[in-house]
């Protein structure tokens, strides 16, 4: 394919309106400013969570203020992922994204497109922008991405056969179960999966999430071995 063909089916017609005034803020920036944001940007080590990246960027932003460089690299995530997911150059999405109708129609943007263009570009291009980007795109490459569990415990009573129907129906004994509801994102909806669990499954389960903690320590010293930047979530 070539590049005519792929501008011609990378065409977006509108983007988020947040991001809309997210380019104007940064189109605003005084030159000073602006090269401070960018060099923050570039600085700030990638990470798996891109929340906590915007939460770097910010803090080594202090005289910005915090709203609009949060709604900036936000905004710059976002893009690249976008990016990333239509294989596209960063020239290539940058073109697409000037010719959506509500960045054309953005007066501030119009009137300093060839500045604005030039620092998202630049923006792109940062080696933490992309790894954080990618890295939460591979991270939930899955249909459905877990999202957070829970375990219920009930009692569940067993009665004895009535006898005589007079006698009060009392439980003989009881047994509990456990109830694992697993809470899974995906691209059309999200879904809840409910799995019924006794003592021993809980056990076995625990010795399986230890044993991939197991293989995660061996597999991080690996990657430690290799030169390799090991991008981890952000601890609760």
């Amino acid at each position: 394919m070539d590049t005519s063909d792929k501008l011609s089916m990378l065409k977006i017609t509108r983007i988020p309106q947040r991001d809309v005034q997210a380019l104007e803020t940064l189109a605003a920036l005084p030159e000073q400013e602006a090269a401070r944001f960018l060099d923050a940007v570039a600085k700030t080590d990638p990470t798996i969570s891109r929340a906590n990246f915007v939460v770097q960027v910010t803090r080594a932003l202090p005289g910005i203020q915090i709203a609009a460089a949060d709604e900036l690299v936000r905004a710059v995530l976002g893009m690249q992922a976008a990016r990333i997911a239509w294989e596209a150059t960063v020239e290539e999405f940058v073109k697409a994204l000037a010719a959506a109708e509500n960045v054309a129609e953005s007066k501030v943007l119009t009137s300093n497109a060839v500045l604005w263009r030039e620092r998202v570009i630049n923006l792109l291009l940062t080696e933490s922008v992309f790894l954080t980007a990618k890295a939460a795109t591979i991270l939930t490459a899955q249909e459905h991405p877990f999202e957070s569990a829970s375990i219920y415990t009930d009692i569940r009573p067993i009665f004895a056969d009535r006898v005589v129907e007079s006698v009060k129906l009392e439980p003989s004994a009881a047994v509990l179960v456990h109830h694992l509801r697993l809470r899974l994102g995906g691209a059309n909806q999200p879904r809840e999966l409910d799995v019924a669990l006794d003592n021993r499954d809980l056990d076995a389960l625990a010795r399986a999430v230890d044993r991939a903690k197991q293989k995660a320590a061996t597999l991080a010293e690996t990657i430690k071995r290799s030169n390799l930047r090991h991008l981890e979530p952000p601890e609760e």
